[in-house]
């Protein structure tokens, strides 16, 4: 994301692609985990003392100190910090509506907390679903929330939205979530059958399409946002249930300790990251070459996600083990 957003990539690809598709694993993954978190956290309702309220406040309460301590830090010192529309908008970010104000107005050097803004909202709600339907409800639900997301997107093209609304509308991402959380439900109920046929399919039909509209993409990036979508979901959604199983070769490369350390500060790095560029060009008037912008940028930003995740992030989330789901 810092490769694209601080202009990496640009000479390969319009960087903006490489991004959005970045950000579609980041939420077929959240769908997968946060799926499993909570089908487990009801099945270990069944026959315990815990009730399912229980299992929904720890879920939030566990939320809450992840992701709340540093973006609330961030948003209150930027803002105060004058950062162009952080002040302007700054109830939007606190409501985590980031997203639905970007489809009338701009939000740079904010935009992209446009996905944390989905995200919240799918913390939100989806908790909801998970433990009070049905269980026979759920995986149809599931289905829904696939078929909304492909509905909403082709809509959108064929009525001639403007192009941040493909991707930023909650509905319009539902299908990485979805997928992530199809994945997710069919490992509580060992379908693995399912998802064999999910990374076949993958295989075959989406990374080729998957492929081809990305080629499309810095042609007609209408076209690449409204249709890809659906296959860089499926693509992902294999991506996410082969690193899962621990037994692709990848995942040798994905334990490396680095790696795991950057990791570990990746939400750091995503939060701070346009910050770190817009504290640099504010520090030297604009004057400063852009390869030294770039370099300094991403220093900066390693060093804010380190001294965020000692200093607050690792505190807060040691609370959590006040919070067992069982």
């Amino acid at each position: 994301m810092m490769a694209v957003h601080f202009g990496l990539v640009s000479v390969i690809l319009r960087g903006e692609f490489l991004a959005v598709t970045a950000v579609h694993c980041f939420f077929v993954l959240s769908g997968f985990l946060i799926t499993r978190i909570l089908l487990q956290g009801r099945r270990g309702v069944d026959g315990s003392s815990m009730s399912s309220g229980t299992v929904l406040w720890r879920f939030y309460a566990r939320r809450f100190l992840r992701l709340f301590p540093l973006y609330y830090s961030t948003v209150l010192i930027f803002a105060i910090m004058g950062v162009p529309n952080l002040r302007v908008h700054f109830f939007y970010h606190l409501a985590y509506l980031t997203n639905w104000r970007m489809l009338l107005h701009p939000m740079y050097p904010v935009g992209h907390f446009w996905s944390l803004g989905v995200e919240e909202q799918f913390y939100l709600l989806w908790p909801l679903f998970m433990l009070f339907l049905p269980r026979k409800a759920i995986l149809p639900f599931i289905g829904l929330c696939l078929g909304t997301a492909v509905f909403t997107r082709f809509s959108l093209w064929f009525g001639g939205a403007p192009q941040a609304w493909i991707y930023i509308a909650t509905p319009a991402n539902l299908d990485f979530l979805g997928l992530g959380a199809f994945v997710g439900w069919c490992w509580e109920h060992d379908r693995h059958e399912w998802v064999a046929r999910l990374r076949q399919l993958a295989l075959w039909v989406g990374l080729p399409c998957l492929l081809f509209f990305l080629c499309l993409a810095p042609v007609w990036p209408r076209f690449y946002l409204a249709f890809g979508g659906a296959f860089s979901a499926l693509v992902m959604a294999a991506v996410v249930d082969q690193a899962a199983r621990g037994t692709h070769p990848m995942v040798q490369w994905l334990a490396w300790p680095k790696l795991v350390w950057v990791g570990k500060i990746s939400y750091g790095l995503y939060i701070l990251h346009r910050f770190a560029q817009f504290i640099i060009r504010y520090i030297s008037m604009g004057e400063i070459p852009y390869p030294i912008l770039v370099v300094l940028a991403v220093l900066m930003t390693f060093i804010m996600a380190t001294i965020s995740w000692f200093c607050l992030e690792k505190p807060t989330q040691a609370l959590k083990r006040f919070l067992p789901y069982q």
